[in-house]
């Protein structure tokens, strides 16, 4: 009986945080701001028949005054193609706004995603296989590629933020018709960056 009781509970509760999921702004709003973003486009493109789709979505929390507000505010990137042409749009959405609740800006003005540790110490990582996998395959001239790469989060000890300082690829290295694959580890402390 315990056990029936138990799973009862633990349906509703997953239910319940399943309809809150459902409810998020970014999830709730997505048909206005696909619909904002197409007919801008539409007309922006000179093409009626233009389709929107989603590149990315974020439901925005609020920050006040310590007092929990529900969110009620989304943002997406919304690519339009139609008609040979393309363009891509910021749409920002709010559900407490009835008449224009979502609104299409050109994507042109939105910020460059920040680049990543990953990005930065690539190219170290590149040296450091390209040298080592030169000197095991017997070729000065072999090529390295990055095959994947990954930041690292630093797990939170004392509390205070650590920016990310590790970065793992996967390079691939080539030359004279051989080939072989390393995991490299690169790590920067002041400013100074160390592959392995």
């Amino acid at each position: 009986m315990k056990a029936f009781l138990f799973a009862i509970g633990v349906a509703v509760i997953s239910a319940m945080v399943s309809s809150v999921a459902a409810d998020m702004p970014a999830e709730a709003l997505q048909p206005n701001a696909l619909r904002a973003a197409q007919q801008r486009g539409a007309t922006e493109l000179g093409c009626p028949v233009a389709k929107a789709n989603v590149l990315s979505k974020e439901t925005i929390e609020e920050t006040t005054t310590g007092w929990y507000e529900w969110p009620h505010r989304a943002e997406y990137t919304i690519g339009v193609s139609g008609c040979g042409k393309r363009t891509t749009y910021s749409v920002a959405c709010d559900d407490r706004k009835k008449a224009e609740a979502c609104v299409a800006s050109s994507g042109a003005a939105a910020a460059p995603p920040p680049q990543q540790l990953a990005d930065k110490l690539q190219p170290s990582a590149l040296r450091a296989a390209q040298q080592r996998g030169a000197t095991e395959l017997g070729c000065p001239g072999a090529t390295a590629n990055v095959m994947s790469k990954n930041t690292l989060q630093e797990p939170q000890g004392t509390g205070w933020y650590e920016p990310p300082h590790r970065a793992a690829y996967t390079v691939a290295v080539a030359g004279c018709g051989k080939q072989t694959n390393y995991s490299v580890a690169s790590a920067r402390r002041h400013d100074a960056a160390r592959c392995r």
